[in-house]
């Protein structure tokens, strides 16, 4: 008919929640990776996220950063040998900020922080 249109009802829904990460364990607390040992992060994500692990030394420098795919029901595990990312040399003893961030497909961020030594 003249002069009448039809609208369609359209449902958007968008998702403001972010990731919960839970579970984070740091294990051993304090390595030394110039006798071979290795230190793993492990934690768990509420939803479908992209996980990315930082370590920062005393001046806020990076001197770690590995990301993965990170699935709900699942412990996710990142391994650090103590070696720096770029020059792939071994950082000196000191307590190290590790940043754990979780983002979610919408760009919903979670990040939970703690500590790491190396002896």
């Amino acid at each position: 008919a003249a002069g009448s249109h039809a609208e369609a009802e359209r449902l958007v829904t968008v998702d403001v929640t972010a990731p919960v990460i839970s579970g984070l364990a740091v294990n051993p607390e304090a390595f030394d990776p110039n006798a071979g040992e290795t230190v793993t992060f492990t934690f768990q994500v509420s939803e479908s996220s992209r996980a990315a692990l930082r370590i920062r030394d005393g001046r806020k420098r990076i001197r770690r950063f590995v990301e993965r795919e990170a699935l709900p029901g699942q412990t996710i595990a990142f391994t650090w040998d103590g070696r720096d990312s770029l020059q792939q040399t071994i950082v000196p003893a000191d307590v190290y900020a590790v940043i754990l961030s979780a983002v979610d497909d919408a760009g919903n961020t979670a990040t939970v922080t703690t500590t790491v030594t190396v002896r």
